[in-house]
């Protein structure tokens, strides 16, 4: 039975010891100070659930090589989008309410960091404009489309899984995974190693069939090992969007098998994902070479990807970390900021004037 972590550890090979990123304590306050900074932390109660995430651990756990304000920048955007997620199907809880937050932080998001926004923020859209004008600052404005570019990924995921609990039937095991790759939010996550690293991706290599391949495979090893983490504690609440989308317990259901015979199917597709991840990234240092990079350009690359691949284990070691506010326990799992959906009830309100 998957009921508690060293039971998911062992069943996934999850590596044991894993060895996190330094520096994780002090980034805690910082992280916890900006939420505060930019209202994404409203109350005192919110500040106490923020904190027993372990945030910037979390962080520490998936990008090992990041160090300093890297692992801060991070941490943020893993607040922000936990934040931004946990107030979905709880505070914000009908399709029209989500798709018109996500068109209003759409909005935001390609926003000029260095002008007046172009509409009230509301909600999680301050701490937004106020992490994107860090990246302005930071990154070239080609690396910061290709985030924001990851960002709507990651709300078509939002908006598919939205679509998916208003059909009749419950979605299929193919659909759950085009929706999964999507909202598990992984393709926007892995784009922040060029921050930390302070390498950009060289243009040629930014959009390869085998990088796009890479990243899917890296999404879809995260959402099966996250359905994998969830599915015990998921089963406890059949009617939840989770359970709908929890490959497992879907295999379970539809094949008629048990529970675990399901979690070793879906365990079996998260290795298979994890090994041809490893193969691609061989693949696409090889490209590099053959386009006639020199050893430095090289030698970068191969860093950039160790990180990336690294992030399959590091995703499951920053699930254990986080794991420590209940999360095989449904009754723990409460919205961070719930103040945060009153100020979106604004723009339904502004739709019925």
């Amino acid at each position: 039975m998957l009921d508690s972590i060293d039971a998911i550890a062992e069943f996934m090979h999850a590596p044991n010891p894993w060895k996190a990123a330094a520096g994780a304590h002090e980034a805690e306050h910082a992280n916890l100070q900006w939420a505060r900074d930019t209202d994404l932390i409203r109350t005192e109660d919110s500040a106490s659930v923020l904190t027993s995430w372990n945030i910037a651990h979390s962080a520490a756990a998936a990008f090992p090589r990041a160090r300093g304000n890297g692992l801060l920048y991070v941490a943020k955007w893993i607040t922000w989008g936990v934040v931004f997620d946990d107030m979905f199907g709880k505070g914000i809880n009908t399709p029209s309410h989500a798709m018109a937050v996500l068109d209003h932080t759409t909005t935001v998001l390609h926003a000029d960091t260095r002008r007046e926004p172009p509409v009230p923020l509301l909600g999680c859209s301050k701490a937004l404009l106020d992490y994107m004008a860090e990246g302005d600052r930071t990154m070239s404005a080609t690396w910061m489309a290709r985030w924001r570019h990851s960002v709507h990924t990651y709300f078509s995921g939002i908006a598919a899984k939205y679509a998916a609990t208003l059909a009749p039937a419950p979605p299929t095991l193919d659909q759950i995974r085009h929706i999964r790759q999507r909202d598990i939010a992984m393709y926007m996550y892995a784009d922040l190693i060029e921050f930390f690293d302070g390498f950009e991706l060289p243009g040629a290599l930014a959009y390869t069939p085998v990088r796009d391949r890479m990243y899917a495979l890296l999404a879809q090893a995260i959402a099966y090992q996250n359905d994998l983490f969830s599915a015990y504690r998921d089963q406890k609440s059949p009617s939840s969007t989770d359970t709908a989308l929890n490959s497992v317990l879907t295999i379970a259901r539809t094949r008629n098998i048990p529970f675990l015979q399901a979690a070793v199917t879906i365990r079996d597709l998260y290795l298979q994902r994890e090994r041809e991840l490893h193969r691609q990234r061989d693949t696409y240092l090889d490209q590099a070479r053959a386009l006639g990079y020199d050893k430095t350009t090289i030698e970068r690359l191969a860093a950039h990807t160790d990180s990336l691949v690294d992030l399959v284990p590091g995703v499951f070691w920053g699930h254990v970390a986080t794991a420590k506010r209940g999360y095989l326990n449904n009754a723990h799992l409460t919205t961070s900021s719930p103040e945060l959906v009153a100020d979106y009830d604004q723009l339904l309100a502004a739709e019925h004037r």
